[in-house]
């Protein structure tokens, strides 16, 4: 599929109106950076899908999230740890719940709570509907290969934004102050980014801009 690419209002009907079309079980793997609009765009999609009268379920990659206390979360150069790379998730179980959905089982999938950094004993029902919208900072880089139906969707917004939804987002949900949200997001998430994000828009099929 040649890459296309859409603002998001244009870019949410030209896919929904796209994968109407299809009728096989679907895989969609919406990537981006750190307060893209991954969540949003999927919800969106969801929601346009459902008009259609096609079914879709949303998995997050941000369930799979490594609990704060495993040794497995990987470290910065000066130990500290890290949640904006690839091993800072379970890929494999991602990567095996995702395949169970592409093969019509409905699974029980992680719920991983932010403010506490860790799951909680409660599962949550994911249904192996007709479209599995797969969305994460790392979707298309860990779902890239593995499945032959993937559309790939690279949602793109300016570093400055991305940075101001952070912020705002840290605050109200992690109680975080501006300035240490400003550091971690200069220190840690842009090299991450840079170094593993931002390679997956060469990849994608759709880059949605979301600014």
């Amino acid at each position: 599929m040649p890459l296309k690419q859409y603002d998001f209002e244009t870019g949410l009907k030209e896919l929904a109106r796209a994968l109407s079309s299809y009728n096989r079980r679907t895989l969609v793997a919406i990537a981006g950076g750190s307060c893209s609009g991954k969540t949003f765009f999927s919800k969106k999609l969801h929601e346009c899908l459902a008009k259609t009268g096609s079914s879709s379920s949303i998995i997050k990659l941000d369930d799979y999230f490594r609990d704060i206390d495993d040794p497995g979360l990987p470290l910065t150069d000066a130990g500290e740890l890290l949640f904006d790379a690839p091993g800072s998730f379970h890929e494999q179980e991602f990567v095996a719940d995702v395949s169970r959905l592409l093969g019509s089982r409905d699974i029980m999938a992680p719920r991983y709570i932010k403010p506490t950094m860790r799951r909680t004993e409660e599962r949550k029902l994911i249904l192996a509907s007709q479209f599995i919208l797969a969305e994460g900072l790392y979707a298309i880089r860990m779902l890239a290969g593995r499945f032959a139906r993937l559309v790939k969707i690279y949602i793109d917004a300016d570093e400055s934004i991305r940075l101001e939804r952070r912020v705002a987002r840290d605050i109200s949900l992690l109680g975080v102050a501006r300035d240490d949200v400003e550091w971690i997001f200069q220190a840690k998430i842009l090299p991450c980014h840079k170094e593993f994000n931002e390679s997956q828009k060469k990849q994608a099929d759709f880059v949605i801009t979301n600014n």
